[in-house]
């Protein structure tokens, strides 16, 4: 198993930024700016949206970082960091086109890289807490940790600029831009309570086959907020995919979600049987899965745990005790011959083949762990929440 860390050794940790969707760009002209308006246009219909525009300061002196004549702003910075809002300019500027999507406030931030920390806490500071943040910029992802973050690049180019190269990585998307169309397109990405979510080219499975024993109902079926516990389970993995599954013993008894209902192949074989069954089940050969009883689902999380599995098999959270949460992971399809021997040798437990299996543990900070409704007391907590 591999520990797919957020930083590396010695790094400080990111600043949180909740709300934010950082956009890189692998070349000049790549896109960037369109991708961004377009995403401030969708969300601007319905709720307020901010954005940003970062420049780092890297070269002391004359001369500009990109190797032109420069506008003079670099050469110009004589203070830790500089942050204003835009208000205007001419028509085809950045600012311009993100007031014309309908940006409010447009912050500029100018810094360099040993200030940029503070520089982006500062502004983060005065926007309303909750407002989405759209977010252009390479470097920045060194020091933040937004809802996601996304590479743009022209579509047929090799060319990667070394900013980002550096954040590649990183990227939860590689979007490819082609004129003013773009793959993932803007309307794949979503913003909600969870934050900014980007549906990917994935199955999701909800998981309801369990007996709720210390709820004493089906607790699937529990209503919050006027509908079922599982139709908000349901909501959640839309955001994150492109197709949704449910597993769960008895075919009709949730026919009224209009999804594709998997039985498992054998009953009463535990989770592992419902994972294998749906797997071969799934369109997609990458499949994330989520209990019926989260209602609503950690967006940062699901993107490490994306972003973790292009690199092997299962990704996994780890809460901070040691203990894996191996019913909100994400399964490639080539793990099924694993499971299939281990429920052939009588073993249900996921965990038994993490070893076997190309597995990226994501470890989930303190705060970070999983709330699932399991008890009254966590219906009743949930319940309260929400008045």
């Amino acid at each position: 198993m591999h520990e797919d860390g957020q930083r590396g050794p010695g790094q400080p940790a990111r600043i949180r930024a909740s709300g934010m969707l950082l956009i890189g760009s692998a070349s000049r002209n790549a896109g960037k700016t369109t991708l961004a308006c377009a995403l401030v246009g969708a969300i601007a219909r319905s709720r307020p949206v901010a954005a940003i525009k970062v420049t780092i300061v890297r070269h002391e002196g004359h001369g500009c970082p990109r190797g032109e004549e420069g506008c003079g702003v670099c050469r110009s910075l004589d203070v830790p960091f500089r942050l204003s809002e835009e208000k205007g300019g001419p028509a085809r500027t950045d600012t311009a086109r993100l007031l014309a999507a309908g940006a409010k406030p447009v912050l500029w931030l100018c810094a360099r890289p040993q200030t940029l920390a503070s520089a982006v806490r500062d502004a983060l500071g005065r926007l309303e807490p909750g407002t989405p943040v759209v977010c252009e910029s390479n470097g920045l992802r060194q020091v933040v940790e937004p809802d996601l973050f996304v590479i743009v690049r022209r579509r047929g180019s090799t060319e990667v600029k070394p900013s980002a190269r550096e954040q590649w990585p990183l990227a939860d998307a590689i979007v490819e831009s082609d004129s003013d169309r773009f793959l993932p397109a803007a309307v794949d990405f979503g913003f909600g309570a969870a934050g900014w979510t980007l549906r990917r080219q994935a199955t999701g499975v909800v998981l309801a086959g369990g007996r709720s024993t210390r709820m004493r109902r089906d607790k699937a079926l529990l209503p919050l907020a006027g509908r079922p516990l599982i139709a908000h389970a349901v909501d959640g993995l839309r955001s994150h995919t492109e197709e949704v599954l449910v597993s769960a013993g008895d075919a009709g008894k949730y026919a009224f979600l209009d999804l594709p209902v998997v039985v498992d192949r054998e009953p009463d074989q535990g989770p592992m049987m419902a994972v294998a069954s749906t797997l071969e089940r799934a369109r997609h050969d990458t499949v994330l899965y989520s209990p019926c009883d989260v209602p609503r689902l950690p967006a940062v999380l699901v993107a490490r745990l994306f972003r973790a599995v292009r690199g092997g098999e299962i990704a996994v959270p780890r809460d901070p005790d040691g203990r894996f949460e191996p019913l909100l992971a994400v399964y490639r399809r080539s793990v099924l011959p694993e499971l299939w021997r281990a429920l052939a040798a009588g073993q249900r437990r996921l965990v038994h083949v993490y070893d076997r299996c190309d597995t990226r543990v994501v470890p989930l900070e303190p705060g970070e762990e999983l709330r699932n409704v399991n008890t009254a007391a966590d219906y009743a907590a949930l319940l309260g929440e929400k008045r």
